[in-house]
This record gives structure tokens, C-alpha cells and sequence, in this order.
């Protein structure tokens, strides 16, 4: 179990390092990556914070993964992988990308992070957070604490329904705000 963990969790730390918002200080990329296939990219020194190139990194991005990522994060520090989540009213009831699980179906977390991660089910990410939380409203809370105490200037907000689309246009919001304020 701890390795399964470990493995989520550092698949988790390498899509982070990878969509991390930078602002500053980048250097451009060398003419090689010009053609690099993401439309931005990031790579930083880790100890120092100093970006030693970029793409795009201007260019507001939809904030999905961070908030998936957030999700993984605090459904590790809570939960076991092997802890069984019960698909509530809520999460059966998510529309368009979801695993389409019924009410009182039940899923290992483990399971459901994959989900998550790979397929951006939101009846996953509903599921994640009522057993992280008890609802998605008081997950979100707990995530923007969570984002409080790493230094991340991005509010999350979360929605029952079209959560992801909600977070988008929130996280670019935010960010207009803080590249001007820079």
C-alpha cells in the first residue's frame, strides 16, 4: 500500500512540476524545444525557484490538473488508497465525463485517484471529495488551505455541477489579477 502511495504521489509532484504557474525570470527556450509538443512548459530549479526556460508561461492555462492534483494530495494525507468509497446521490448524478457508478456502489480510493488522473471523471472527483470533506464545498475550502500553506496565489472554487469548467474560468481570472499586479 505505501508504494502504491508513493507511486500516486509522485506522479502527482511530476504533473505539478509540469503546470505550475511561473511569471517571472524565465529565459527562453533553446531553438531545439522550440517545437516542444505542450503548449507551455516549465522547468525550474527546485531548490532555488529560478526558471531556467519556458514556453508559453505567459499564456493562461485552464487550471484542471492543479485541481486534480490538489485532489490526490488531500485524499493521500487523509485516506489509505485502500479506503472504500461509497458513490453518494451527488457523484452518481455528475454529468458528461464520469465513470457512471450508481448510488451506493462502492470503489477503493485508489481507484477512483486513477480515475481522477486519467480520465477526469467527475463523479471521481465528487466521490474523492465527500470522503475527504463530507461535500464538495467544505473539499474546496480544504484545498485553498491546503494552497494557503504551499504559497499558492490561485483561489479554488468548486461547483456541483460543471466544477471543472467553474474552475477554469476562475483560475484564469485570478491569474489576470496577478500578473497585473506584478
Amino acid at each position: 500500500m505505501k508504494a502504491s502511495r508513493r507511486r500516486v504521489l509522485m506522479t502527482l509532484i511530476i504533473w505539478l512540476a509540469y503546470i505550475w504557474p511561473v511569471s517571472a525570470g524565465e529565459v527562453a527556450l533553446p531553438e531545439e524545444l522550440q517545437n516542444l509538443y505542450a503548449r507551455s512548459a516549465v522547468v525550474m530549479d527546485g531548490s532555488s525557484g529560478r526558471v531556467l526556460f519556458g514556453k508559453n508561461t505567459e499564456e493562461v492555462m485552464p487550471m484542471a490538473s492543479t485541481t486534480k492534483i490538489m485532489t490526490c494530495i488531500l485524499a493521500l494525507e487523509a485516506c489509505t488508497p485502500d479506503t472504500v468509497v461509497t458513490v453518494s446521490e451527488t457523484a452518481a448524478a455528475q454529468p458528461e465525463v464520469h465513470l457512471g457508478a450508481s448510488v451506493g456502489e462502492k470503489f477503493y480510493l485508489e481507484d477512483l485517484l486513477y480515475a481522477l488522473m486519467l480520465e477526469s471523471f467527475n463523479d471521481a472527483a465528487v466521490m474523492i471529495a465527500e470522503q475527504v470533506s463530507g461535500n464538495v464545498p467544505a473539499f474546496a475550502e480544504q484545498m485553498n488551505e491546503k494552497a494557503k500553506r504551499l504559497d499558492v496565489k490561485v483561489h479554488i472554487l468548486l461547483r456541483q455541477t460543471d466544477w471543472m469548467e467553474q474552475m477554469k474560468a476562475a483560475h484564469m481570472e485570478q491569474q489576470q489579477k496577478i500578473w497585473h499586479a506584478s
